[in-house]
């Protein structure tokens, strides 16, 4: 084993070993022209000797095909891999975890699906990670990570605009708005002759096929992308670095609820030629907003992403240094030796093994079962938190995703990077990260009882209020017609809240028994709004009754501090994980952790919150007889059915973080550690007698904590 370099130097050699002083190509000698004789002309030298380069040095070079000129290794550093990787992240997260989670409420309406629908749709971006990530792993692993990478963004660019495609190869969006087939009496006859439902409910597979596109091109990212980065730095940096890596994956979803929330005020179909006068606003229940304008953005982003990826070399020209340098952290029964010996993996039949010395691997398995159940919650929440704000508080779309987007950015990104951070400043070895996420886990569970905070319930008359204002209806006891509508023969395709001078909100106009149209947003002779006024004021106006609820503030407050207790953990997981196994199974690794995490987590996470969403629906949209969305939510049956789900799954993540903990057995370097059965030994007897070094990066002044 090479010596460790001494930790009184530590900044210096970061210099060297992060940036490009290391391998200082400037001062390298120029090619003579007089060796190859060449017919160029003098532009054509002039342009050959800018992309010229030595070939000793080309295959760790920055840059494209044989263009690798010296001025362009600059970029050819840690500092500047960390900030195309963060591109890619950016990218990702407000293409998949910004434009896609604001979407899914506009797209049920737009396309008539229900809640369980837009899990499927969410659902498919984990399928294509689980399905390849095995391949992508394996084989890019010990390929040339940047440029699996660098196809990943373009392959991703590609879904994008296919996701946005549906808005261009569909008529105009016709919601059913105004007087004409809402008043008391009116004839209205239901087309169910061009079977419009069956049409909208189809592109269901054209979303589902460009989230596959998403998820292939994601799956390099925090596999090979985890690795890449973290073999390009030191162990001690590591964690910090990780921790910027995974913290700009929050950029990403800030931008995307920001802007999806903005695009979303803005009428879906703005950009097509109509002399018709629009008669919604965003807070109508029929509005469908520009959901479709951030997939075209997130496309032409991901596409030049994949620039600068792609000009990076296999590794880094000090990755060599920096991997002699390191100190194993395996546990101890992982078979590094085997893992390590020359021609490991190179061969199809060293798969199965690969395979089993991960899945034997205890420290591993229970951090993976842990990254299943945080998965599951995560996207569950992701998917359906800016809906979730939207109905338990009376938020338009646009601004549920917009306050959704301002609490999680900063909470999620900060508690990872903090995580990260505390990693690095600690010194903080295996048993160490592991207490640290049981810690953050513990927390999040208590702090979790704030999802049940919400709004007083909107009461609709009829389908959880008596027309009579007198009580509350149970759900097998709704029913919109009453005596003061009963010969209005009312339809229920399109919910139309109008709110009536006696503070009853009713299903539309036509329910609340009106006969006639004072103007556009107000409606008279109101026969229902008679039932408990007795008055001649009988009118009642466009839009859901108001309310005076203040619990809003205080939610997002919780939310708030939920996300930052439940980021803390996301870097010491990740980087136990690196840890845990030998070196050159990292990326394999990642990826194994990453398909149990989808096919367990992040896959049936969305779904399975999509259903109890759904079973919180207190009225459905019936179009022609097809089930379409919900119109109104059961504000109680939703907070409670989403807190049993977190709570259930936070625990699994606890007692796999704890079992990871009690199995986790340090590497036999010492005669020590050859009889120590766990962790909860001192190990401060390391510090001073492993490897005869006391000043090395690896066991510089630590305890285990």
């Amino acid at each position: 084993m090479t010596a460790p370099y001494d930790t009184q130097d530590t900044d210096s050699e970061d210099i060297s070993v992060n940036g490009h002083e290391s391998t200082d190509f400037a001062t390298k000698p120029p090619i003579n022209d007089e060796e190859e004789p060449s017919t160029s002309t003098g532009k054509d030298k002039s342009q050959e000797k800018e992309c010229e380069h030595t070939s000793e040095n080309e295959e760790l070079s920055w840059g494209w095909f044989r263009c690798r000129p010296p001025w362009l290794q600059g970029f050819n550093n840690a500092k500047w891999l960390l900030f195309s990787l963060c591109l890619f992240t950016a990218v990702q997260g407000m293409v998949i975890n910004g434009f896609t989670n604001v979407s899914y409420t506009t797209i049920e309406r737009r396309f008539e699906m229900p809640s369980r629908n837009a899990g499927f749709i969410a659902s498919s971006y984990d399928l294509a990670c689980a399905v390849l990530v095995l391949f992508v792993t394996y084989v890019g692993g010990r390929g040339h990570k940047p440029q699996w990478l660098a196809i990943g963004l373009l392959i991703m660019g590609t879904g994008s605009f296919i996701f946005a495609l549906p808005h261009f190869t569909t008529g105009k969006y016709e919601p059913v708005v105004g007087t004409e087939s809402v008043l008391c009496g009116d004839p209205y006859e239901e087309d169910c002759d061009q079977n419009t439902d069956s049409k909208l409910s189809n592109y269901i597979y054209v979303f589902i096929f460009a989230q596959l596109l998403h998820g292939t091109g994601a799956v390099p990212l925090y596999t090979l992308g985890t690795a890449l980065m973290d073999e390009s730095v030191t162990a001690r940096q590591s964690g910090l670095y990780l921790g910027i890596f995974y913290g700009s994956s929050i950029i990403g979803p800030s931008i995307g609820y920001l802007i999806g929330g903005y695009t979303l005020g803005f009428y879906t179909d703005f950009n097509r030629n109509s002399d018709e006068d629009l008669e919604i606003e965003p807070g109508d229940p029929a509005w469908v907003g520009a959901w479709w304008i951030g997939f075209l953005l997130g496309g032409v982003l991901a596409f030049l992403a994949a620039l600068p990826l792609s000009g990076f070399p296999r590794e880094l020209p000090t990755t060599e240094k920096i991997r002699a340098e390191k100190v194993s952290e395996a546990h101890a029964d992982s078979k590094e030796e085997e893992t390590t010996r020359e021609g490991f993996g190179s061969s199809a039949k060293d798969f199965p093994k690969a395979i089993k010395y991960l899945v034997t691997n205890p420290t591993f398995m229970f951090n993976t079962i842990a990254a299943c159940s945080e998965g599951l919650v995560l996207s569950g929440f992701a998917t359906f938190m800016p809906k979730f704000v939207e109905n338990q508080f009376v938020q338009t779309a646009g601004r549920a995703a917009a306050l959704v987007g301002i609490a999680a950015v900063p909470a999620a990104g900060g508690g990872t990077v903090f995580g990260g951070y505390l990693v690095k400043r600690l010194n903080l070895k295996v048993p160490g990260k592991l207490k640290f996420c049981m810690l953050n886990t513990a927390a999040t569970i208590l702090i979790a009882f704030m999802l049940l905070i919400s709004c007083p319930q909107e009461l609709v008359a009829g389908i959880n209020q008596s027309y009579y204002g007198n009580g509350t209806l149970m759900k097998d006891q709704s029913n919109l017609t009453a005596s003061c509508n009963v010969n209005c023969e009312c339809i229920v395709d399109s919910f139309f809240p109008v709110c009536g001078s006696n503070g009853i909100e009713y299903f539309d106009p036509c329910h609340a028994g009106c006969k006639t149209s004072i103007d556009e947003k107000t409606f008279g002779e109101c026969s229902c709004v008679a039932l408990t006024t007795g008055s001649i004021d009988l009118e009642v106006n466009v839009g859901k009754c108001a309310s005076d609820c203040n619990a809003l503030p205080w939610f997002m407050l919780g939310f708030f501090v939920i996300m930052v207790f439940n980021f803390f953990s996301s870097i010491p997981a990740t980087s136990t994980t690196l840890r845990c196994i030998p070196e050159n199974q990292r990326s394999f690794g990642m990826g194994v952790q990453w398909i149990f995490a989808r096919i367990f987590g992040t896959i049936p996470g969305p779904i399975l919150f999509g259903l109890a969403i759904d079973a919180s629906c207190l009225m459905w949209q019936y179009d022609c007889g097809n089930k379409g969305s919900c119109w109104l939510y059961s504000n109680t049956d939703m907070g409670r059915n989403l807190l049993l789900i977190g709570l259930a799954f936070k625990l699994v993540s606890l007692a796999a973080f704890t079992s990871s903990l009690l199995l986790y057995k340090p590497p036999p370097d010492t005669d020590d550690y050859e009889d120590t059965p766990n962790v909860l030994k001192d190990t401060e007897t390391l510090v001073s007698n492993s490897y005869g070094n006391e000043n090395s990066v690896e066991l510089h002044s630590f305890k285990n904590i």
